[in-house]
């Protein structure tokens, strides 16, 4: 999430809720198919009604978008804490 100053090392304060607006920042849930594994990550959200899927945009050049047809918001990020240099 570099593009939009949140990085390594820095504290999210997320507000828990179970859903968000189109392109707010959120911690999402994945389950992985392969394996009934669940990961938890921080992107902007974005849903795709015409494909039945979220789009999860990283906000970082480095990596591409991707998608997944079943995501579970955890919350909404509201705030970023940093350590002073």
């Amino acid at each position: 999430m570099v593009n939009i100053g949140i990085d390594e090392g820095d504290l999210v304060i997320v507000r828990r809720q179970s859903t968000c607006e189109d392109g707010q920042i959120a911690v999402v849930q994945i389950e992985n198919e392969s394996d009934d594994e669940c990961s938890a990550t921080l992107k902007r959200v974005f849903r795709d009604e015409k494909h039945k899927r979220f789009r999860l945009h990283p906000e970082n050049d480095t990596m591409e978008d991707f998608y997944a047809d079943n995501v579970e918001i955890i919350g909404i990020a509201v705030k970023v804490l940093k350590n002073l240099r």
